[in-house]
């Protein structure tokens, strides 16, 4: 069963039955979403028999299965995500 809130402008969160409200991710403007990643922090990610697995991975795995965006998984150096980041 999937959770869903229900918009609203006064700031409170619902669980409606059907969701009336648009998705900020219906209007698909990206294909892809490139994900970077420092394995070795069980139980977020980690590669087993060369595979990225892990509660982060796993949760966005479904995202991008669900929205039918394509994913790519980059590992690097803890240090080095601030950096991609920064100069991106």
């Amino acid at each position: 069963m999937a959770l869903t809130i229900k918009c609203s402008t006064d700031g409170l969160l619902t669980i409606p039955k059907k969701q009336k409200c648009q998705s900020l991710f219906s209007t698909k403007t990206h294909s892809s979403i490139k994900l970077a990643v420092a394995v070795g922090d069980l139980p977020n990610s980690t590669i087993v028999n060369g595979e990225h697995v892990g509660f982060d991975i796993e949760l966005i795995k479904t995202f991008a299965q669900r929205k039918d965006y394509n994913l790519k998984i980059n590992t690097m150096e803890f240090g080095a995500l601030i950096a991609a980041l920064v100069f991106r």
